[in-house]
């Protein structure tokens, strides 16, 4: 277990050394522990580290969503690497409470240089554009397309098999020279399974 030191008064997590953090067992663990051992870290009227976390809650299909603890940045708290020049890991999903404050400051008055990486669980981020991609990627597998003779266009439709989402022109070569003339099948209707 990593060491990290809260400074209730300062509101600052330091890391001890340079060690592998885990954002769990030994930033948020850390700090659950100390808010029930140490009472004296309450008296001083600091503000929480953490107000929310999530993880563990069943999502069905034997799956539960992951942990993600958010620090109070946005109350004044900072993690700090340790003194001296080096590099800092800090594995698990810790993120800011308030993206537009620093969660990370560097020791006042040092001339270090630290890089701190953050290595986050990838099964716990969502890419809505390609989420967004892969199904209309799926559309333009299995519904329906038109091929217009006439004004030499493909049409992808939605699943209501009404709506045009998609349309480009066709030719009948590879050079794109010669447009579409109904020289080949005309319309395609959606997939289904047999």
């Amino acid at each position: 277990m990593a060491n990290m030191i809260f400074d209730f008064t300062n509101l600052t997590i330091t890391a001890a050394n340079f060690d592998d953090i885990g954002a769990e067992k030994d930033i948020y663990s850390t700090w659950k522990v100390l808010m029930l051992t140490g009472p004296s870290a309450l008296n001083v009227g600091s503000p929480p580290a953490f107000a929310t976390s999530v993880g563990g809650n069943p999502i069905g299909g034997g799956q539960e969503v992951s942990p993600y603890f958010f620090c109070r940045n946005d109350l004044g708290w900072r993690v700090r690497p340790p003194s001296g020049d080096g590099e800092l890991t800090i594995n698990g999903n810790f993120f800011p409470f308030d993206t537009t404050i620093p969660l990370y400051e560097s020791n006042p008055a040092s001339n270090d240089t630290v890089l701190i990486r953050s290595v986050v669980s990838p099964q716990s981020i969502t890419d809505a554009s390609a989420v967004a991609d892969l199904a209309l990627l799926k559309q333009f597998a299995i519904n329906k397309l038109h091929t217009d003779p006439i004004t030499g266009k493909i049409e992808l439709y939605s699943n209501d098999g009404l709506t045009v989402i998609l349309e480009g022109f066709l030719f009948e070569d590879i050079a794109g020279t010669i447009p579409y003339r109904g020289q080949g099948a005309e319309r395609r209707d959606g997939m289904v399974a047999p």
